[in-house]
């Protein structure tokens, strides 16, 4: 493997923990869980380097987890009316869930946008690993 240098707003950061905090929360097999978490704490420790000690973001962060959580919980219902056509007015009422839980997963990255251009400082390059072919 070589490592790989990406630009990312910790804002992104942010949300790429909150997405694979949740993926290690759904995975079975042990190998790719444990995989997840040594990821997922890489990233953890260079959020916690780059941000001052604060009361606000973890707030953030856990208004984005349960959004996103409750993102994935509408979109496998969605799914399931689908597989078995059933787009009567249980599909309707989830969806205008999905519509509701997707503006607030804008506002909230927004207001997390907000708050890291609070702090130019915490702008920040976060080593990637990609595979060498």
């Amino acid at each position: 493997m070589i490592e790989v240098l990406v630009p990312l707003s910790l804002s992104d950061l942010v949300d790429r923990i909150v997405v694979m905090s949740a993926r290690i929360n759904m995975a079975t097999d042990q190998h790719l869980r444990g995989n997840l978490q040594r990821q997922r704490d890489k990233l953890q420790l260079a959020l916690e380097h780059a941000l001052p000690e604060s009361g606000v973001l973890p707030a953030l962060i856990a208004e984005l987890t349960q959004i996103r959580s409750d993102l994935h919980v509408l979109d496998a219902d969605l799914r399931s009316n689908a597989d078995r056509a059933d787009f009567g007015p249980g599909f309707i009422a989830l969806s205008r869930s999905r519509i509701e839980q997707q503006i607030a997963l804008e506002q909230i990255e927004a207001k997390i946008a907000a708050y890291m251009a609070l702090h130019p400082a915490m702008q920040m390059r976060v080593p990637a690993r990609a595979r060498s072919h």
